[in-house]
């Protein structure tokens, strides 16, 4: 009995000494997986007011941001696409009544608040959008895809070229949309 013990103990060291080999548990590195992510982002109509403003108000006038030469405020709309695809600089913004032009005929012409522009869909607009959105960050480490999840709105918008004169082909994808240029529906 003890011969058998030893014999066995034997060939358990020594298979314990054999050849070792790699541990395939450890391919394929996380950090190369590119990520599947969504975003929902609010598009209602109060995306046009300021951030943390009380509505005193049944129309809440008060929180749309004051749009004139040196007292340019954001628009939580402004700050989300920012904070997506990067800082406009300097930042500039245009209060858009929603009547005729480019409303004509849409769905939301005649909408009782203003649409605010953002930087990149003022024509006179002479700025630059940063790349330090957290789009333009990650853009090489998550999967991208773009859809529309509203297919009954009329209104298709196309990606807007003016931060392409100073970022990369793939960092100007990112830019929001603008609604004075429109794609297909």
């Amino acid at each position: 009995m003890r011969f058998w013990f030893h014999l066995s103990l034997t060939g358990l060291l020594l298979a314990s000494l054999g050849g070792s080999t790699r541990v395939s548990a450890q391919a394929p590195d996380i950090r190369n997986i590119r990520p599947h992510f969504m975003l929902l982002v609010d598009t209602s109509g109060s995306m046009e007011r300021k951030p943390n403003c009380i509505c005193t108000t049944p129309a809440c006038l008060e929180c749309l941001p004051v749009c004139s030469p040196g007292a340019y405020e954001q628009n939580r709309w402004s700050v989300v696409a920012q904070a997506l695809t990067g800082e406009f600089s300097p930042y500039e913004c245009n209060s858009d009544t929603r009547i005729g032009g480019i409303y004509a005929g849409e769905y939301d012409e005649g909408y009782f608040l203003p649409h605010i522009q953002l930087p990149q869909e003022i024509p006179t607009y002479i700025g630059s959008q940063g790349g330090n959105g957290v789009l333009d960050i990650y853009l090489e480490r998550i999967k991208q895809r773009r859809f529309r999840s509203n297919r009954s709105a009329p209104r298709a918008c196309t990606r807007t070229r003016t931060t392409a004169r100073t970022r990369s082909p793939a960092q100007a994808a990112w830019s929001t949309c603008s609604t004075t240029e429109r794609g297909p529906s």
